[in-house]
């Protein structure tokens, strides 16, 4: 099966896309692998390398639903890793907020 890839090199160190997830690599610490669906990519390709602006909509509206789910998680992980109470709550209640859960249905 094949792998299709983007590389992107930021200011904070590298973001690898990957349509299938991958193995740890050793060595760079800084690198971070996102998982995107193999229409999502391709329209990526079409895009940046065919300069095919058809679909931009629907790219950006894509990209910022993979955006939020990566804040979800980073926001979830985060409560259930932090080392005290304070910083649990405090990111258990950043979750809810982005999740859109009323206050009134929290416990």
């Amino acid at each position: 099966m094949r792998r299709y890839t983007l590389i992107f090199y930021t200011t904070e160190g590298i973001l690898k896309i990957s349509t299938q997830p991958t193995q740890n690599e050793k060595g760079d610490s800084s690198m971070k692998q996102v998982q995107i669906s193999k229409d999502l990519f391709l329209l990526l390709i079409k895009y940046h390398i065919f300069e095919c602006y058809n679909d931009e909509e629907k790219i950006v509206e894509e990209l910022q639903k993979k955006f939020d789910s990566i804040i979800n998680r980073n926001l979830y992980t985060k409560y259930k890793t932090a080392p005290t109470e304070e910083e649990k709550e405090k990111a258990r209640q950043e979750y809810l907020d982005r999740k859109g859960i009323h206050s009134s249905f929290r416990w």
